[in-house]
């Protein structure tokens, strides 16, 4: 197989006004037309249901936890960075009352 670099160097595709961001959709047949070995999920019922499976637990994963990145191996061995959950309590507003001429003020957290 080509490198995708490689292929998308010879090609309008390396140029900025086309791509714009390193985020653009290639479809499955323009892929292959720039050459690249591609296989669909939708002809392969086991990679599809693999795929999906790590898809499906590694969104429910973020969606669930504070993790926003996982990288797991083969063998099992995991590296999950999380973000840290920080609460702050709201605090009331300061509320000035008159006693004896002089202010108080009390200030309530909840």
């Amino acid at each position: 197989m080509r490198c995708f670099c490689a292929v998308l160097g010879r090609k309008k595709h390396s140029n900025h006004t086309f791509f714009k961001s390193h985020g653009r959709h290639i479809g499955i047949d323009e892929a292959r037309a720039l050459g690249l070995k591609i296989t669909a999920l939708e002809e392969d019922q086991t990679l599809q249901d693999l795929v999906l499976s790590v898809f499906h637990r590694a969104t429910q994963t973020l969606d669930a936890t504070n993790a926003v990145k996982i990288i797991e191996n083969h063998m099992g061995f995991a590296f999950i960075k999380a973000l840290a959950q920080i609460v702050v309590k709201e605090e009331k507003p300061v509320q000035e009352t008159k006693k004896d001429d002089a202010a108080v003020k009390q200030t309530e957290v909840e």
